[in-house]
């Protein structure tokens, strides 16, 4: 067995750095040149497996792949979870004036995150039934709710009076929201690349893995606004 290893994830990873770097260091530059790496890196990623195999991918191959995302995830799980954690520490070094209406924008937004959930979950049901031109659509779908969740984010941090700089809620507040939006900006890239993927040509054997994958990871992301949604907004707000 041949193992070929690609050098997108690395791109990938030097991109997602200087995005964090433009946010800590508020230059529109970093995060414009940040999110077109990411963006390129995971299109040319999309093209190629990152480990091909010569000859019959086989169990070994799929089952190394779902674990290597399923310890991604929970990487992930456990840096989100330090935040909310965070904010429940320093509940009372809040600055009340530091608020949203829960019932507002955030309670529309987390509608339709669990929205897309449903429909990430129709589109992987069609996959399995290999329907690939219905999975593509309700694919589709997902990232339009996607894409609308992150605009009234948007939306959303630009009608608020504090900032990111004001005391220990707003520092707090857009950090745990602004890496749950790259999170789901993520997401909606690999959702857009896997519509590209089913309604082009469908799965072969190493794509259904990396579906799979790419389902997985926007439930996660669903799951974590969950938790942002009751601890920031809920609780410390």
């Amino acid at each position: 067995m041949v193992v070929s290893v690609s050098m997108w994830p690395f791109v990938v990873s030097v991109g997602s750095l200087v995005v964090v770097m433009g946010v800590i260091s508020a230059g529109s530059w970093g995060l414009i040149s940040g999110l077109m790496l990411v963006s390129v890196g995971l299109w040319m990623w999309a093209g190629e497996d990152q480990l091909k195999w010569v000859g019959v991918v086989g169990e070994v191959g799929n089952s190394s792949g779902k674990m290597g995302v399923l310890i991604f995830i929970f990487s992930e799980f456990v840096f989100f979870f330090s935040l909310v954690v965070s904010g429940i520490y320093l509940v009372e070094e809040w600055d009340m004036g530091e608020v949203v209406d829960m019932e507002g924008a955030p309670l529309l937004i987390s509608l339709v995150l669990l929205s897309s959930g449903v429909s990430v979950t129709v589109a992987h049901q069609f996959l399995h039934s290999g329907r690939m031109l219905e999975a593509g659509l309700w694919e589709g779908v997902t990232v339009f709710l996607g894409l609308l969740f992150l605009g009234v984010q948007y939306e959303e941090w630009f009608s608020n009076w504090f900032e990111f700089g004001d005391g220990v809620g707003g520092s707090l507040f857009y950090f745990v929201t602004g890496f749950h939006g790259l999170h789901v900006l993520m997401g909606v890239s690999l959702n857009a690349m896997m519509v590209i993927m089913l309604v082009g040509g469908g799965c072969n054997e190493v794509g259904e893995w990396k579906a799979e994958g790419v389902v997985w990871y926007w439930h996660f992301v669903d799951v974590v606004w969950l938790f942002v949604y009751l601890v920031v907004y809920w609780y410390c707000m």
